[in-house]
């Protein structure tokens, strides 16, 4: 299967390669940071995060006006191993669904959205919150999505990293595995976004390698 597919509207498949299911899930704590987001009953509610295993299966695709739409999109969360344990709602009407919770990392929120695309043919408001289990700072952060590279043996070393409010931004040349570092980076523990701002290897133009001899010429 290639890194990537995608479906009929459009989204891609999520690389569920990088989730990591071997930490257990702070439920209680939770709970109450769900209860503490909730907003009024006119949009989305609350915000979560969730880590994954396996791949989204592609189910049979319902229109938007099945009237126990809702109910048909919580049972998948209630029927997926990955999801099961968390607390994520789901608010429907005429225009789609919106989803609310905690989860724990920004690949179960993306994966949830992922999830509901692949079995239903409506737009998806994703207000799923990531849990930080307490207060963490930037630097936090970063020390937390460092040790996510290095347990799948990625280098970062050529790469500029930077995180604010939970926002990681990636600078300088790009590697050929950026997709396998992004992916590993939204596993980490209190990362919201992750901006690819690399660019690609700059290509050798003739004058690059006039200049080049150039100096090797004065060098020698």
């Amino acid at each position: 299967m290639s890194k990537k597919e995608y479906y009929q509207d459009g989204a891609s498949r999520l690389d569920l390669r990088y989730i990591d299911n071997s930490r257990p899930r702070e439920s209680k704590s939770q709970q109450s940071q769900l209860e503490d987001h909730l907003l009024d009953n006119k949009g989305i509610k609350t915000p979560i995060e969730s880590k994954i295993e396996g791949d989204v299966k592609k189910g049979p695709v319902y229109q938007a006006t099945d009237s126990d739409l809702q109910n048909k999109v919580q049972g998948l969360f209630h029927n997926d191993k990955n999801l099961a344990n968390y607390d994520i709602r789901v608010y429907s009407n005429q225009r789609g669904v919106e989803l609310t919770g905690i989860v724990d990392s920004l690949s179960e929120k993306e994966y949830a959205e992922t999830l509901v695309r692949s079995h239903f043919n409506i737009p998806v408001i994703n207000s799923i919150s990531i849990s930080t289990d307490g207060q963490i700072v930037d630097d936090d952060v970063y020390q937390e999505l460092i040790e996510e590279l290095k347990l799948r043996n990625l280098d970062e070393e050529n790469l500029q990293i930077q995180v604010h409010d939970g926002v990681v931004t990636l600078q300088g040349e790009r590697p050929e595995n950026i997709d396998d570092i992004v992916a590993a980076i939204k596993t980490a523990r209190g990362v919201k976004e992750v901006h690819n701002f690399t660019s690609p290897e700059k290509e050798t133009t003739l004058e690059d390698i006039f200049h080049s001899q150039v100096n090797n010429d004065r060098e020698e």
